[in-house]
């Protein structure tokens, strides 16, 4: 009802979400609310029972919206319960996200009635911490508009927060309305406010209750904050690809974007670290760290894929509790490059085989037998304590790799080759093509997928990317929710 009230204002654009500019709303789409709110006033202190959070990004609280309409006897109340986070200037700026100047004068002459109370001016009344509207209000709200004009640096005045509801509910009716069948109370929870009804409820859907108008006897997040159980798990973005798809690239725009760190792939920093520089050998990175063209076949500890993945799980383990981050490759894509050795290493054909049989068309046992199993086993782990998504930047074809190669020289530097053509469509082959084991982890484990391909060049197209990878974040925001 509200959606199709706004529709018909003059601030919607097109048939996108309602764009509103009104009391500091903003937006309202599909996951979230936006709201624009003075920059100090936003709160700075995580939810209870964490610790002090490492990024913007994890810089959140709880909070309700509530939404009263219709007349009596059957005036409706809408809540929502959810979280607030920050939106990044960089994001407001990429997504074109502006706070309508109007508020920003009104901030602007409250700010200078505020900070005159010490020493009131003619027309300002001073009722010990509360102040009248001064008979210059409207004169201030109109310099303030004019100097907005001549400013660039508005942005510390009011900051976009962003409501990501995780319950609503909506009560019909009231205690004195003497109409059969009401007063009604109707609830929408997500999988992370309260249990699934059963099995075949999928795990990202709403899901929707009739309860008893005035009911206490049922879990909300409200009562967990209270009882002070509740919490937000971090996030933690996965970027996978091919070579030259772009992992670095996104990865630390993204980060940048949502406020949170960026982890750099391991197997670069551990190759470089492992090697003096500009000591990587041709194909060196079909034996492992790249410094010769020599491995060991043996399963002792020592070995690089064993080293990359020890030093994964370390850093796993490193992370801050409820911290958020976007991390290149992880165990996803070490693992397709520990495929890609074992392959190089023993026939293609026995080993494929091999697999399969190991496999047996499933990773839905607590051991499986397949050699990628720690990668499983990892995965699972670090979802107990951060939510895992996950982002596949594709290529149409192994000549654009081959041209990206050619174009960006520092590609070439990473990974030396000596059959170009060859090894790039080995990779190809390998990190992108043979999505198997990706798509049967994220499946079975419940770990939201998302594709992109990322194969054009150039700001606007980068700019694309990271939009569309913004509202995949938002869309799964919900799961930092944790369920008692």
């Amino acid at each position: 009802a509200t959606t199709t009230a706004i529709n018909k204002t003059p601030f919607c654009g097109g048939s996108g979400p309602p764009t509103l500019k009104t009391v500091g709303l903003d937006r309202i789409d599909s996951n979230c609310i936006y709201y624009w709110t003075p920059y100090a006033s936003f709160p700075t202190s995580q939810q209870p029972s964490s610790s002090s959070p490492s990024s913007s990004f994890d810089c959140c609280s709880w909070a309700s919206v509530l939404w009263v309409g219709g007349e009596y006897p059957l005036e409706t109340q809408w809540r929502a319960e959810g979280f607030i986070t920050k939106v990044t200037p960089q994001e407001c700026l990429l997504m074109g996200y502006q706070a309508p100047p109007s508020l920003l004068a009104h901030i602007t002459a409250c700010s200078t009635a505020k900070t005159s109370g010490n020493a009131p001016a003619e027309g300002y009344h001073n009722y010990g911490d509360r102040f009248s509207r001064p008979e210059n209000y409207d004169e201030s709200v109109q310099d303030a508009r004019h100097h907005q004009k001549q400013s660039t640096n508005n942005g510390n005045l009011c900051c976009l927060v962003r409501f990501t509801p995780i319950r609503i509910e909506v009560l019909r009716g009231g205690p004195s309305t003497r109409l059969r069948g009401y007063p009604q109370r109707w609830e929408w929870a997500t999988s992370c406010s309260r249990k699934r009804p059963s099995s075949d409820t999928p795990a990202n859907t709403w899901v929707i209750r009739s309860i008893l108008p005035f009911t206490t006897n049922f879990p909300t997040p409200s009562k967990q904050l209270l009882a002070g159980n509740s919490t937000l798990r971090g996030m933690t973005i996965v970027l996978v690809g091919t070579h030259t798809s772009g992992k670095s690239t996104i990865g630390t725009a993204l980060a940048q974007l949502l406020g949170c760190t960026f982890d750099q792939e391991l197997g670069d920093i551990l190759r470089t670290n492992s090697t003096t520089e500009g000591s990587l050998v041709q194909s060196g990175h079909l034996y492992g760290n790249g410094s010769s063209t020599t491995t060991s076949n043996d399963d002792h500890e020592d070995t690089w894929d064993d080293q990359v993945h020890a030093a994964e799980c370390e850093r796993d383990n490193s992370m801050v509790n409820n911290s958020s981050r976007v991390v290149e490759t992880w165990h996803f894509g070490n693992s397709a490059w520990f495929q890609l050795r074992q392959r190089h290493a023993n026939n293609d054909d026995d080993y494929e085989e091999e697999r399969d049989k190991k496999e047996k068309g499933s990773i839905n046992a607590a051991t499986t037998g397949i050699p990628e199993q720690r990668y499983i086993d990892a995965i699972a782990k670090h979802q107990q304590r951060s939510v895992v998504l996950v982002v596949q930047l594709t290529l149409d074809s192994t000549p654009i790799m081959i041209q990206r190669r050619q174009r960006y020289p520092q590609n070439s530097k990473r990974l030396p080759m000596k059959d170009e053509r060859e090894e790039c469509q080995g990779l190809f082959d390998a990190l992108q093509q043979n999505t198997k084991f990706l798509k049967n982890v994220t499946d079975t484990l419940g770990i939201p997928l998302l594709q992109i391909d990322n194969g054009d060049d150039g700001e606007e197209a980068k700019e694309e990317t990271l939009k569309e990878i913004l509202t995949f974040v938002r869309g799964n925001s919900y799961r930092r929710a944790v369920p008692l």
